[in-house]
């Protein structure tokens, strides 16, 4: 949060994790709305934890978030959010109540689905060329994403049985 005077942004959540238990998201401890601040809150899935060694770090500093040695061949979504601008006036009774946050997808999964007219058909391979799979990400709050991948010859190649 700020103070609403330009001053330095504090943190009330650093690198948290909240998990989603019987309907509910949540996390440990409790945190209060202080009344003159501003919050703006920015969320990363799913968490560092969770992606192992599918990524080398993920941070988000001032509203950018950095996600370096991304690789989308372990099989993890990426998605960000952000809520921002949650003003609590002084005199306020009422506190804000549940952040709700919107997250958007940074990739795109394909899938195929195949069909046979008047037969069977056996699909012995599949290919895709040209596809970065694995990378560098930088979203600044704000600002379109910006993405470095690493592309391979042949990006995914499965053999089926």
């Amino acid at each position: 949060y700020t103070d609403g005077t330009g001053g330095t942004a504090t943190s009330v959540f650093n690198a948290e994790k909240v998990t989603y238990v019987s309907g509910m998201w949540g996390y440990e401890g409790t945190r209060y709305w202080l009344a003159g601040n501003t919050y703006d809150f920015y969320a990363l899935y799913p968490s560092v934890e969770t992606l192992g060694d599918a990524v080398s770090s993920a941070t988000c500093t001032d509203g950018t978030f950095t996600v370096k040695g991304f690789d989308a061949t372990k099989g993890h979504d990426l998605m960000t959010a952000k809520k921002t601008g949650i003003s609590v006036m002084a005199g306020q009774t009422e506190p804000p109540g549940p952040v709700a946050l919107k997250f958007q997808h940074l990739l795109a999964r394909i899938t195929f689905a195949a069909r046979s007219e008047g037969g069977n058909a056996t699909v012995h391979s599949i290919s895709l060329e040209g596809l970065d799979v694995k990378g560098r990400l930088r979203q600044r709050q704000g600002t379109p994403v910006e993405q470095h991948g690493q592309r391979e010859p042949s990006a995914w190649r499965k053999r089926l049985p």
